[in-house]
């Protein structure tokens, strides 16, 4: 997105919010500007925000020792995709939160989250 300067909400297209700390046009919050959708965008309840603007949840199977085709297929009925690392930030994000549930309050159910294992692809293709 092309950062538009703003001095009130009028000022800004579509959905948009002039941030008066900044003066520019930013989605308002819980939202997260998209390029590929051109448009402000949000987590569902329930699933978590990276700060790389991905929206992330933890999906737990009934059954141990899940597959890639079986993970994708999960994700695929919730209308999303296994988590797909582009570059060092997703990967530090990812790393973040992890470790952040895993020495949180709910460090139990955490672990009992990544007992099983986690799926996720590392994008190996050049830009």
């Amino acid at each position: 997105m092309t950062k538009k300067n703003c001095s009130t909400d009028d000022d800004c297209d579509l959905e948009l919010k002039c941030n008066t700390e900044t003066n520019t046009c930013t989605c308002p919050k819980p939202y997260f500007w998209r390029d590929d959708i051109h448009a402000c965008f949000g987590c569902a309840p329930g699933w978590l925000e990276l700060e790389t603007k991905k929206c992330l949840l933890f999906a737990i199977s009934d059954n141990p020792g899940v597959t890639w085709y079986q993970a994708e297929t999960t994700c695929k009925a919730l209308i999303a995709q296994p988590m797909m690392i582009n570059n060092i930030d997703e990967f530090k994000a990812l790393q973040r939160h992890i470790n952040y549930l895993l020495n949180g309050d709910n460090a139990l159910t955490a672990t009992l989250y990544f007992y099983q294992g986690a799926w996720v692809k590392i994008n190996t293709s050049k830009y």
